[in-house]
């Protein structure tokens, strides 16, 4: 609501997910939530107005982690009927909470968990590799602003350990940015290819060997 003094300005900040303020109510400008991996996590710059003018403009949210997918696809050699079974990124960061005090273009505007492996989630174990096709939900991790990152994979043949992901054409993991990355699993092992996309987008891949 508007001041009834036209001279006061009302200012609205936005942000997503809201929190959950029942079982954790803010405190010191702190917002927190839970996240498996696939909340998308936004923020907006603030607004303001008063019951003469309005509003100054709209809410517009940023992406503020980094998104990544996975597709998974036969290469020459892989056995008949091998199934994706595990896919897990080393050592990322999920953003927990927000700092809402600061400015929503501040690194400082999100909090994270301490690094751990994240699973990917709601990947059928069931799935045959195949024809190029996607696995499991696109997860959003905090933006390392590097080229690379680890991940181990289990197949139901074999488990490939500590596969370095390299993005394409110079790209880095930023806020905002969506990676594609592409497993080709073959007889000589894993071999990744990684894409950018919008969101603002990007790929990469691997090969399994």
């Amino acid at each position: 609501y508007y001041n009834a003094d036209e001279t006061i300005y009302t200012h609205m900040k936005a942000w997503h997910p809201c929190g959950d303020f029942v079982t954790s109510p803010i405190e010191n400008n702190k917002v927190t939530f839970s996240n498996d991996g696939t909340v998308d996590v936004m923020m907006a710059d603030v607004v303001k107005g008063n019951k003469t003018l309005g509003v100054s403009g709209p809410l517009q949210f940023k992406h503020k982690t980094s998104q990544i997918k996975f597709k998974v696809k036969k290469g020459t050699g892989l056995t008949d009927g091998t199934k994706i079974q595990k896919i897990v990124i080393k050592d990322a960061q999920l953003p927990t909470g927000f700092d809402i005090s600061q400015d929503y273009k501040t690194p400082d505007a999100i909090t994270y968990a301490e690094a751990a492996d994240l699973q990917i989630p709601n990947l059928n174990s069931n799935q045959v590799i195949g024809d190029e096709a996607p696995v499991g939900d696109p997860v959003m991790i905090r933006p390392t602003g590097t080229n690379d990152f680890l991940i181990d994979v289990t197949t139901s043949e074999a488990t490939y350990k500590d596969c370095k992901v390299t993005l394409t054409d110079g790209a880095k993991m930023d806020e905002g940015y969506s990676y594609t990355i592409t497993l080709t699993f073959g007889q000589a092992g894993l071999e990744l290819t990684a894409i950018v996309d919008e969101w603002k987008s990007a790929t990469g891949g691997a090969e399994l060997q």
